[in-house]
């Protein structure tokens, strides 16, 4: 028996009819459902899933050896619960007791776990179906508690079951998502710390002994240079190398170092961005970005010459990054991004007083 599940079509309204009309399947089901159930029920119903939010509304017909066996679906929540999704699914009564439900109960969780935010899948199976809770357990759902006396259905009060299903964090930090590695790697500020200059030489001695020649100049770039200032307490390392540098075997070198690619382009000029200290348990000791460019007159050099010989600017950038880091902890992108102004100005400044500009 083969298992699947695809997106509906409106050419399944009538097997969505030959299924739901039945007092049997609808008795396991919330309120709401015509019974007598027709084929244009099954179209306007259909209709709504195609025509449903992506993203928010995760729905798939149950497939069964080519043929719809069932209904099955995962909805985001609203609010505080935006990255949690309630399930839902009912197969014919045919299919009932053959495993059926339990593989589209997993289908379905691994679809939406590898195509959105989604960090929790719950269902609320009435307590008195048994064999629907068993589906559940089976598919790697926990049971959470009793939500006692939380329903009426057929005139009865009964009680349902919460099941929860956590999404996994992957080990692999190249398999997690952006929103994924932001939440395990926040942004947070701590007062400096003398020792961050000796990382930063530790590094830049291991950095000259694997690259050799290569190495052009290397700088200890960003807050962590500048004393008296919070910074995040990542050590931010500025390498240039020649045009002419093989960039395969650098690639090579750092990786073989324990350096980590981050990201890379080659035009319109190499360049290529690195880290180390970042794990799956989250932030090593040490932990530093590398950033290889190649030679040529570096803003982030400019910056930091700025910011070291003015302690007002500095004082000023400390406390913008303090604002931001509360509003973006868990937004890198966006937080680097509302820097920009500051830092180019001060860029600016600092070219202005050496007259290049």
């Amino acid at each position: 028996m083969n298992v699947s599940i695809r997106p509906w079509q409106l050419s399944d309204a009538a097997d969505v009819a030959a299924i739901i009309d039945n007092k049997k399947v609808q008795d396991n089901l919330r309120d709401g459902i015509p019974f007598p159930y027709t084929e244009k029920d099954g179209t306007e119903f259909i209709s709504g899933k195609l025509n449903a939010e992506q993203g928010s509304t995760f729905a798939f017909a149950i497939i069964v050896d080519g043929k719809v066996a069932g209904s099955i679906g995962a909805f985001r929540q609203a609010n505080i619960h935006s990255r949690t999704a309630e399930m839902g699914y009912y197969i014919g009564e045919e299919y009932w007791g053959k495993g059926v439900c339990t593989a589209a109960v997993k289908l379905t969780c691994q679809y939406v776990f590898d195509n959105s935010d989604i960090i929790r899948i719950y269902a609320e199976p009435f307590a008195y179906n048994v064999a629907s809770c068993r589906v559940l357990e089976k598919a790697g759902f926990k049971y959470e508690g009793t939500l006692r006396s939380n329903a009426v259905k057929n005139g009865r009060v009964i009680d349902m079951r919460m099941y929860g299903f956590i999404r996994k964090p992957s080990n692999n930090l190249s398999e997690m998502t952006l929103e994924e590695l932001w939440q395990m790697f926040p942004i947070e500020l701590t007062e400096h710390n003398p020792a961050w200059a000796s990382w930063y030489q530790d590094e830049k001695t291991a950095l000259l002994a694997a690259l050799g020649d290569a190495v052009k100049q290397i700088d200890h770039i960003g807050s962590t240079m500048v004393k008296g200032i919070q910074a995040k307490p990542i050590v931010d390392i500025l390498l240039q190398v020649a045009p002419s540098c093989d960039l395969g075997w650098l690639e090579f070198v750092l990786s073989e170092s324990g350096w980590q690619l981050m990201s890379e382009q080659t035009t319109p000029d190499a360049r290529s961005d690195w880290n180390k200290g970042y794990t799956a348990d989250g932030f090593a000791e040490r932990v530093f970005h590398l950033h290889v460019r190649q030679v040529g007159d570096w803003d982030e050099l400019w910056f930091c010459d700025y910011i070291a010989k003015h302690p007002k600017a500095a004082e000023e950038y400390e406390e913008l990054k303090r604002g931001l880091a509360v509003k973006y902890k868990n937004n890198r992108d966006a937080y680097t991004e509302a820097k920009g102004n500051f830092i180019r100005t001060c860029t600016a400044k600092a070219r202005e007083e050496k007259g290049q500009l």
